[in-house]
């Protein structure tokens, strides 16, 4: 399983949230970019940016990167969906008026991130299901977090 560390970082210029370019031999990942304003020695102000970072070998990032290829079983799916609020009559009347997705769950032993993302957002029951939320199910259930 590979868990992703983030530690708090800054920087006088605004970071990517990927930087592919600074290290020859692997991925910077940033998140919760904010711009602050810092007071400087000479007493006036400089614009900072504060965030998490994490570094990911190049073959970490190949595997992070990769989500559309994650799968877990419809079952397990479904699962996901209750947990996030659908109530299992909720994700039934979705997949009757879905023939396609209802398709995928039935017929298909896995599914796949980026099969499940063509469908988002999705409207289900009370939640609306975004590809980042399909993301974060999947690499939670696959151990890439």
């Amino acid at each position: 399983m590979m868990k992703i560390t983030y530690y708090e970082a800054h920087s006088t210029e605004r970071p990517s949230e990927v930087d592919t370019t600074s290290s020859k031999n692997g991925v910077y990942l940033r998140k919760n970019i904010q711009e602050v304003q810092q007071e400087t020695q000479e007493g006036g102000t400089e614009t900072v940016y504060k965030y998490d970072e994490a570094y990911l070998t190049k073959s970490e990032y190949a595997a992070y990167s990769d989500v559309d290829n994650l799968t877990m079983t419809a079952l397990d799916f479904v699962k996901v969906l209750e947990v996030a609020g659908a109530t299992i009559n909720d994700i039934y009347d979705y997949l009757d008026s879905h023939l396609e997705v209802k398709a995928q769950l039935t017929f298909c032993q896995n599914v796949y991130c980026g099969v499940v993302k063509q469908f988002c957002p999705a409207t289900i029951g009370n939640i609306t299901v975004t590809a980042q939320m399909v993301e974060a199910a999947f690499r939670a259930k696959n151990g890439v977090i």
